[in-house]
C-alpha cells in the first residue's frame, strides 16, 4: 500500500457547482471558518463563478484555513472566446485552486483529455494548482476497463505537463457510477486506485516539488465522510450537493476531524 504522505494535514473541496445563492458565500464562510482555524482539516471552496471576487474579498479580510478554488478554467488564456474565464483571471479573484477535467465537463460539455491538458497547461501557467478529476462510468466499470480509463486519463501528465519546480497537483477520482447517486466507492476501491495513481505518478520524471495530493469524490456525505478520509491512502475528500448548505458542511467536517482524531 502507497500512502498519503505522512503530516499532511486532510483537505475538504466544496464544490458548489450550479448551486447556492450570493448572499449564501459569506453564511458559509463564517460557519466553516471557526473549524478551519481549528488546524485540523483544510477548507477548499469552489463557489459558482460569479461570485467567486466576493469570496475572495471575504477571505482576503478573514486569513486562516480557508482557500478559494474555481469550478472551472477555460483551455486559453485570451482571445475571442465568449463566456470563457482564463486561469490569470481566476487567480485574481483569489483563486488557488481550479478543477479540469470534473465527469460533468466531460460529459455534458464534450471536454476531450486533449481539451483538459490545455487547462493543465494554462493554470500551471498561472500559478494555479490544477485539481484533474478522473473516474470511470459504470459500463467501463462493468466492463472491467476501470484501469485503462484511468491510465487514458492521467496520461495528460506523461510528458511533465509544464510542471516546474515549485508547481503543485491534486488528482481527484470520482467515479462517475458513484456521483450524484447516493452510492459512494468502497473503501477498497478507492484504496486500490489511489495506490495505483501514486504508483503511476512515481514513474514519471515531473519537476514537482512534492507528490500530488490525492482526493476522493462521489457522493460524499456526513454519513460515509469519517470511514473515507481515514483510509491511508485518501489526502482528502471532494465534496458537490453535502457542502452547498453550511449545516450539512460543518457536520460532514466535524464527522472527519472526529475520525481523524
Amino acid at each position: 500500500m502507497i500512502s498519503a504522505t505522512p503530516g499532511r494535514r486532510k483537505t475538504l473541496v466544496a464544490n458548489w457547482k450550479l448551486n447556492g445563492h450570493a448572499e449564501g458565500v459569506e453564511a458559509w464562510l463564517e460557519a466553516m471558518a471557526p473549524i478551519a482555524l481549528e488546524g485540523k482539516l483544510d477548507l477548499v471552496l469552489m463557489p459558482p463563478a460569479l461570485w467567486m471576487e466576493r469570496a475572495g474579498k471575504w477571505l482576503a479580510r478573514h486569513p486562516g484555513a480557508i482557500t478559494l478554488g474555481a469550478q472551472n478554467v477555460a483551455a486559453c488564456e485570451e482571445g475571442a472566446y465568449t463566456g470563457e474565464i482564463s486561469a490569470s483571471m481566476l487567480a485574481r479573484a483569489g483563486a488557488r485552486y481550479a478543477l479540469i477535467g470534473h465527469s460533468e465537463r466531460r460529459r455534458l460539455f464534450g471536454e476531450t483529455d486533449e481539451i483538459v491538458s490545455r487547462k493543465l497547461a494554462c493554470c500551471l501557467a498561472a500559478g494555479l494548482t490544477p485539481v484533474l478529476c478522473i473516474g470511470e462510468t459504470e459500463g467501463e466499470r462493468r466492463a472491467g476497463e476501470t484501469d485503462r480509463v484511468l491510465e487514458r486519463q492521467l496520461a495528460i501528465l506523461d510528458e511533465g505537463g509544464g510542471f516546474s519546480p515549485g508547481a503543485s497537483l491534486w488528482i481527484a477520482y470520482e467515479p462517475v457510477w458513484s456521483i450524484g447517486t447516493g452510492q459512494a466507492a468502497t473503501p477498497e476501491l478507492v484504496e486500490a486506485v489511489l495506490s495505483r495513481v501514486r504508483s503511476h505518478w512515481a514513474g514519471l520524471n515531473a519537476t514537482i516539488h512534492e507528490e500530488p495530493r490525492l482526493l476522493y469524490g462521489g457522493s460524499v456525505s456526513p454519513a460515509n465522510a469519517a470511514s473515507l478520509v481515514a483510509l491511508e491512502a485518501v489526502d482528502g475528500l471532494l465534496v458537490g450537493g453535502a457542502s452547498v448548505e453550511p449545516e450539512s458542511c460543518a457536520d460532514l467536517c466535524r464527522s472527519v476531524i472526529r475520525a481523524l482524531a
